[in-house]
Parts: C-alpha cells; sequence; structure tokens
C-alpha cells in the first residue's frame, strides 16, 4: 500500500460547516504496509525482497518507484483491473484531522485466479536463499488461506526457516505454524478473548497474554505484544520465560508504521543471531525512533546503533536490569571468576530508606548483589488489588540507580526456589522481621552450602506506612 501525507497548517474554522480549514504547506508520499516493512529492514542493512500484489496504474508506479529509492529488490505480481490501497493522511501541526482510504478488493481482479500459483511458485524456488519469511497481513486479502498453505508448506520443507508475523486478530488462529508473531495489545486482546484494556499497564498480565498465544498457536517459539505508551511483553516457549520492557519513548502522539518497524528490526536482530532479550531491545528501539519521527518513517541502522550505544553502553542502571536467564549466565560467570554473590528479594514498591540501609549492608556481605523484584501478579496475590503503586518496569529502574545494587531482575511467588537454584548465591539475604518466620528459598541455599543472614530494618519505615501516612495527609 501507499501511505500519503498531506501538511498543513489550521488557523480557522469553516464558514460552510463546523469544519477546520487546512491550508496545504507539502505532500510526502511513503511505502506503506508490507512495503514499509521491507523497506526498514532494508535500511537497517539487510538485504529484503518484497513478494506482493501490486497494481499498474499510476499510485502502484509510484510505489516501485519509491521502493527502488530504498534499494529494496522486488518480486511483486502485477494485478490488473486492481487499484493500489492508498491511505491519505491531513496532518496540522503534528496531528492527524483526519484519514481517508482508498482501495478496492483484490480478489475483484482479473489476475487473482493465478494470485496464489504465482506466489507459491515464487516461495518453492527462493526459500533456500531466504534468512527468514517476514509476513505482514493487513487483511486487504493478499495473505488467503491458500497464501498460508503455500508458506506452510516451505516452511515443513525447511523448518529452519523462520516465518515471522504480524497479521490481524480474524487470521490470528491460521498461523499456528509460524515462529514469531507480534500483535498489539488490542489486537491480542481480541484474538484471546480478553476484555480487561487496563491491563496494558501491568507487565505480568500481559507477558501472560503472550503465553497464551503460544498456546493458542502451537507452533509459535515467540509472541510479542506491543503495548505503545507502555513498552512490550514477550513470552518463548522454548525456554519458558518471559519479560517485558519499558517503552523507550512514551510519546502517544504518533505511531503510525511503529508496528512494522518492530517486525522489522526483530527479524534483523533474530537473523543475525542475537538472543532473543535482545532482539526485543533491539526492536523496541528501533520502534521508539520511528514514532519520535512521526509518519511512515524508515529507521536507519547507524541511527539505531547509535541510539542503543547511547541508551545502554553509556547507561550503567539499564543495563543491571536483566532477565533470569541473562541474570543466570552473569552469575555463573562472575562466580568463575571468584566472586561472592550476595541475593535479596521482595516488592520494593515505594522505594524507600529502609530498603537502601537494608541493600547496602546486603551488598558488604559479597562482592555482587543481585535484588529479585516481585512482579505485579505476586504483589497482587501478597499484598492485594490495590498494589503495587508502581509497575514492576520502574521498581526495577529505581533498585539498578541504586550504587549498591549490581543486577535487578524480576521474578514471581511461584519460580523464587528455581531461580536461587539456579543463581546459586553465596548468601541470601532477609530483613529482620523474617526471624520468627520461615524465610522463602532458605532451604534451597542452605542445601547447597549457602548462608541465610537477616539485616537488621529501621524501626518505623516500611511501604504500607507510608502508604497510610499518605492518605491520612490526603484525608486531613
Amino acid at each position: 500500500m501507499l501511505d500519503h501525507y498531506i501538511y498543513g497548517d489550521v488557523s480557522r474554522i469553516s464558514p460552510e460547516a463546523p469544519v477546520p480549514i487546512m491550508r496545504v504547506e507539502h505532500e510526502l508520499f511513503s511505502p506503506g504496509g508490507a512495503a514499509h516493512v521491507a523497506a526498514s529492514i532494508q535500511a537497517l542493512n539487510q538485504p529484503s525482497l518484497l513478494m506482493a500484489p501490486i497494481s499498474v496504474d499510476d499510485e502502484g508506479k509510484k510505489l516501485s518507484f519509491l521502493l527502488n529509492t530504498v534499494n529494496v529488490a522486488c518480486n511483486n505480481i502485477e494485478m490488473l483491473g486492481w487499484s493500489t490501497t492508498v491511505k491519505t493522511r491531513l496532518v496540522a501541526s503534528g496531528h492527524q484531522l483526519v484519514r481517508f482510504d482508498r482501495e478496492s478488493p483484490l480478489c475483484n481482479s482479473p489476475s487473482y485466479k493465478d494470485y496464489y500459483q504465482n506466489v507459491a511458485f515464487r516461495l518453492q524456488h527462493m526459500a533456500q536463499d531466504l534468512k527468514a519469511i517476514v509476513v505482514s497481513d493487513y487483511d486487504k486479502g493478499a495473505v488467503s488461506a491458500d497464501i498460508r498453505t503455500a508458506i506452510n508448506s516451505v516452511k515443513i520443507a525447511n523448518p529452519q526457516l523462520p516465518i515471522m508475523v504480524d497479521c490481524k486478530p480474524n487470521s490470528m488462529w491460521m498461523w499456528s505454524f509460524a515462529d514469531v508473531i507480534t500483535p498489539n495489545f488490542n489486537e491480542a486482546c481480541k484474538f484471546l478473548g480478553c476484555d480487561n484494556l487496563k491491563a496494558a499497564k501491568e507487565d505480568s498480565l500481559c507477558e501472560n497474554m503472550a503465553k497464551q498465544l503460544t498456546e493458542k498457536l502451537p507452533g509459535l517459539k515467540l509472541a510479542v505484544i506491543t503495548r505503545a505508551q507502555h513498552g512490550c511483553s514477550w513470552y518463548y516457549k522454548p525456554d519458558n520465560w518471559s519479560g517485558s520492557l519499558p517503552a523507550f519513548n512514551t510519546c502517544k502522539a504518533d505511531v503510525i508504521g511503529a508496528g512494522d518497524t518492530f517486525i522489522a528490526a526483530l527479524t534483523v536482530a533474530m537473523t543475525e543471531g542475537k538472543p532473543i532479550d535482545e532482539a526485543v531491545v533491539f526492536a523496541n528501539a528501533a520502534s521508539a525512533i520511528a514514532v519520535s519521527k512521526g509518519g511512515t518513517t524508515l529507521v536507519h541502522r547507524m541511527e539505531l546503533d547509535e541510539y542503543l550505544t547511547n541508551t545502554f553502553t553509556d547507561n550503567a542502571t539499564i543495563k543491571k536490569i536483566k532477565t533470569q536467564n541473562a541474570a543466570i549466565d552473569w552469575a555463573r560467570q562472575l562466580k568463575s571468576t571468584g566472586e561472592k554473590l550476595v541475593f535479596a528479594n521482595g516488592c520494593f514498591d515505594l522505594l524507600h530508606t529502609g530498603h537502601v540501609y537494608m541493600l547496602e549492608k546486603a551488598k558488604s556481605l559479597g562482592t555482587k548483589l543481585i535484588v529479585a523484584v516481585n512482579d505485579d501478579a505476586s504483589i497482587k496475590a501478597l499484598k492485594g488489588s490495590a498494589r503495587p503503586i508502581v509497575p514492576l518496569a520502574d521498581r526495577m529502574k529505581m533498585l539498578a540507580a541504586l550504587e549498591s545494587v549490581d543486577c535487578v531482575v524480576p521474578f514471581s511467588h511461584h519460580d523464587l526456589e528455581q531461580l536461587l537454584d539456579n543463581l546459586k548465591p553465596k548468601v541470601l539475604v532477609k530483613g529482620s522481621e523474617y526471624s520468627d518466620t520461615k524465610i522463602p528459598g532458605a532451604s534451597v541455599v542452605e542445601k547447597y552450602g549457602g548462608l541465610v543472614m537477616l539485616v537488621d530494618m529501621r524501626n518505623g519505615i516500611g511501604t504500607t506506612k507510608l502508604i497510610d501516612d499518605i492518605r491520612k495527609a490526603e484525608n486531613q
């Protein structure tokens, strides 16, 4: 499809009707849909080949010209008697006033009867030269059931070839053979039958939704749910682990093409052999840049590498936040060099001086301190539906900013013992309020010869008391 932008200025209301009058300043055309995905992959320094239906009308010729200017190779199928889909957006002062679409059903083209055979033939003959197949299905008729069958046949013949899919909810169930799927939150909700739109803010709920996608689509290895200003969440079935990332750009104004950029960058990262968590970071960062630019824009590899360098290499705080698998690898490397690992865990909702004091004392018992943080769901189970006050991503970021903390990792209450068994810290630390109660995970640590130690807490300081004091102050 072709994206068309008309930019202008609005300074008055029409006397003919209560609508704004926009004075047109300039226009811009960009490849959209699957063409935008292909162009985005090319911009990230990986060769892309676009195979899609294309019209022979003027808009189709313009789209072909634009793809040629960004060096996207095309193996498109010309469709007679069909009009190119064009999305036109009127934009003033950075805000869309209206969007209107011009499109016609692909199946009305006299060329449609041969379309499936064309796609199937070309796929079969090029499959061995591909690193991945990315399916961008905007539900415009280009990806029919027959096309999905053809792609499945290629997958059966080439099982190591990853199939990456971004599709609408009504066709999602047909992609059970795909490797990766990247719906946005609303699409995932619609497919799963969820009606809790507030869950977009909850990391643990979104991670569980990603896991449900892999259960409903049994061939899936990875499901990533993009959540706009709330970041993204994923579940990776082969390792049975999930994670979430905050949005690197929390601007809500313009997310056009962010999903295209995300799946393009994720594909590039995975075909380059990046670990799953690094690949998701790569894609999340690319989307952040795209959102900051606005419109159907391209993110180039040089600017993405620079963004990642500035955001992560020079940001020691962010680098401390790790997935469980990454934390386990980090711990193994450090222990092999003789480091003494200390482990502390808790909710850390409303970080306060009592927490800071306890973590500083914990760090003094070894050389490296790992802090495991309860995810949102486990805090609700422990503290009630009104908690946490601060979501997981923000709690982890604040803890990582402490000098005493070397690694921050999320956990849920049911996987604490497994995490401890994998990390095998030398010391497990808890606050002295646990002196008369059983310490979670203590039996695991003591079994392999580790120590369990209690650290004195500062009296009168606690999250619950802070919350109560704030509520009392508000009611006065």
